[in-house]
């Protein structure tokens, strides 16, 4: 993506993929006196400087746009800086990590500097330096502690990724449908704690316990329940559906069954 000195702009919710997808907006400034392609600049693999920069915040952030121009007062968090303490900074297999404070004093941002070859390197510098430590401080003083946006500067090329996640859509529902079966209950519970959790991990535990019930114990307690009643229940197939958004590695699957989909 292009842009011009304009500090926002806008684009459809189709373009940044399904609701609730993890993405990256890549910005490639326009400058008065670059001769090099856009190609050239984004694709450009010589060692050179990179800058990540990460809001803290005590909760997820939860937006319906992409911001990359926070600073430490937009983040907070439940760690704080002595008065007489600018910044906190930590060096490490040649990376360097500083900690900024908000005016209330508390960590509020991260700033990241390595060298790397691509945007994704640099990426993964940072979550590989910046994580473990974050996960450690969380621990000693016992609180959450938020990532809430990232945004990764290119230095010599001009060019920045922020990192976000798409927006949900609002939906009308039938408000007079109220009534489901007591034993789906669990199924709509771990799915909405898919839904609400930051933690890409986590979503994934919750889908697939979601899979362990409906294929394990669930479906078996409801066929005994209903050869009991001596009710017959309609089986279909279930089969990985034919969606636009399954990834080209994974569309060899569309059509095979479920069940031994997910265990593979």
């Amino acid at each position: 993506m292009n842009t011009t000195h304009t500090p926002q702009d806008q684009t459809s919710f189709e373009q940044l993929g399904p609701p609730g997808t993890r993405g990256d907006l890549v910005i490639v400034a326009i400058m008065r006196n670059e001769t090099r392609r856009d190609e050239d600049r984004l694709n450009d693999r010589v060692t050179r400087p990179f800058k990540v920069f990460a809001r803290l915040g005590k909760m997820a952030l939860v937006s319906d746009g992409i911001e990359g121009d926070f600073g430490p007062e937009d983040g907070d968090s439940y760690l704080y800086l002595p008065q007489d303490v600018l910044a906190g900074r930590v060096r490490f297999n040649g990376g360097m990590m500083e900690f900024k404070k908000n005016a209330k004093g508390d960590y509020s941002f991260v700033e990241f500097e390595c060298t790397a070859t691509k945007l994704t390197d640099a990426k993964n510098q940072f979550l590989n330096f910046a994580l473990p430590f974050l996960d450690h401080q969380a621990y000693i003083a016992n609180c959450p502690i938020f990532i809430q946006s990232i945004r990764f500067d290119d230095l010599n090329n001009q060019v920045q990724s922020i990192d976000y996640v798409s927006p949900y859509r609002p939906v009308t529902i039938n408000q007079h449908i109220i009534q489901f079966s007591k034993d789906l209950a669990p199924v709509f519970a771990m799915y909405r704690e898919a839904k609400n959790s930051h933690s890409d991990f986590y979503t994934f535990l919750c889908y697939h316990k979601i899979m362990d019930g409906l294929f394990g114990k669930l479906r078996t307690e409801i066929n005994q329940r209903a050869r009991r009643l001596k009710v017959q229940l309609k089986h279909n197939r279930d089969l990985v559906p034919d969606d636009p958004e399954i990834a080209h590695a994974y569309r060899m699957h569309i059509g095979t069954p479920i069940k031994a989909f997910s265990i593979v």
